[in-house]
Order: structure tokens, then sequence, then C-alpha cells
């Protein structure tokens, strides 16, 4: 769970679940230093943390994401910030291997980036943004997928190069790479979910 305030405090709990009973328990509690310098001015419009928590992505309405590396013995943050985008961001995802996030804003413009360096690995245009679905990872990380079309989800590699597109039939509503680096899930507008090879680049 994540739960955060004005100040750009935030704090992560653990869920716990003791037969139908759950709870959450104080984990971990740290400062955004850049949104909590300039709260008056920038407004957070969403975040995202990598498997492990080692990293946190948060975008701000003035277009900029940042980039922030948790070093958990002192409680602090190195943050770097990521400028390439144009308009609002609405989706960061990264990679489980922790070596990527993505970043797509409503221009259709997404954006790999290597956590490690902070430095652009990828672009991607023409995403399609009318359900503001985020870019997503295989669960290998070798692959990103994107919305393509209303009722298309594209597949690139890790430098941006397109490799295909896959047509669900219907309109795609969400999308979510399973943990079988080969499927991904498609929820329609029927409200049905549809797993999809990306090898095959069908229906499993």
């Amino acid at each position: 769970l994540f739960r955060s305030t004005d100040d750009g405090t935030f704090s992560l709990h653990k869920r716990n679940k003791d037969g139908k009973k759950i709870t959450f328990s104080n984990a971990e509690r740290y400062v955004l230093s850049d949104f909590a310098e300039n709260a008056d001015k920038k407004t957070l419009t969403c975040t995202s943390f990598s498997k492990n928590t080692d990293y946190i992505a948060a975008a701000y309405d003035d277009y900029s994401v940042c980039l922030y590396f948790k070093l958990r013995f002192t409680q602090n943050i190195i943050k770097h910030s990521l400028e390439a985008h144009k308009s609002d961001v609405y989706g960061l995802e990264f990679s489980d291997d922790e070596k990527y996030l993505a970043s797509v804003s409503t221009d259709g413009n997404a954006y790999i980036w290597f956590c490690a360096t902070s430095e652009q690995a990828a672009h991607i245009s023409k995403v399609y943004t009318k359900q503001q679905i985020p870019v997503y990872f295989s669960a290998d990380g070798l692959l990103i997928i994107s919305q393509d079309g209303k009722n298309s989800f594209k597949v690139s590699d890790l430098s941006g190069q397109k490799l295909y597109s896959v047509n669900t039939g219907r309109k795609i509503l969400a999308l979510k790479p399973l943990t079988d680096p080969d499927k991904v899930a498609a929820v329609t507008d029927k409200n049905e979910i549809a797993v999809y090879s990306l090898r095959q680049q069908k229906l499993s």
C-alpha cells in the first residue's frame, strides 16, 4: 500500500493477511524532495514503484518525470530528472528486473529509460492514448507492449522498433503482461479477459 501526504512524504505499508483479516503494517517512510520543495508549484500526476521498490518514478503536471533511487540505510533518495515529454504523463511502468522504466504521455509519445543511468534507451511514437493504458514490459523484460489502436496493441523491442501488432477485434480497456513472458491479458469492452501469445501473435 502506498500513502502520500501534501508535504511530499510517502510511506510504504506491508500487506498482511491473517485468515480473512487483512492489515497493513508500517514499512518504510521517505520524502520525495522535489515534490516537497515545489508543492505549491507542481502537482503529482502519477507514480510507480519497481518490483523490489528500489526505484520510484513520479510524474508532475509540468510534464517532467523524476526517477528516485532509495537508499534504505539512510532513508534518503537519489533523484534524477527525465526530460522528454511535452504533454501530461499518464503512465509509468518498470520492467520486473528493474533495468528499465517506461513513460507515456497524452501526445502518444513513450520513452524507455535506463534506471541505472537515467539515460533514454528508446522512443516509441504514435501510442494510442484514448484509454490511457500504460506502456508495459513483458515479464522477461525483452519486449515492450503498448496500445496501437482502439482494438490492437503493438509489440516492440528494447530499441523501440515495432515488431508486430495484434488485433483483438474488440475495444481494449486494459492490458497486463502475465508472469509467463509470452502471455499478455487484454480486457475488452465486453468485460471479457482474453490471453494472447506474443510468440504466436494470437489468442492463447
